[in-house]
């Protein structure tokens, strides 16, 4: 999605969440890990160019 965004000229942010990492009275808290969720901001402006750029085949 970032070399699609990129290459057409559309500026973009990524923000990380859902890590979910945390701690217990043992230390590290394993069961609480959950994978990463990307979030993709685009302008307001360049949303149906990004949305038809990003789902677009190939």
């Amino acid at each position: 999605m970032r070399r699609r965004l990129a290459g057409n000229g559309i500026d973009y942010k990524v923000k990380i969440a859902g890590t979910g990492a945390g701690t217990g009275r043992q230390g590290y808290d394993i069961g609480r890990l959950r994978k990463p969720e990307f979030i993709i901001y685009v302008h307001k402006k360049d949303f149906e160019k990004a949305s038809y750029v990003i789902n677009r085949p190939g």
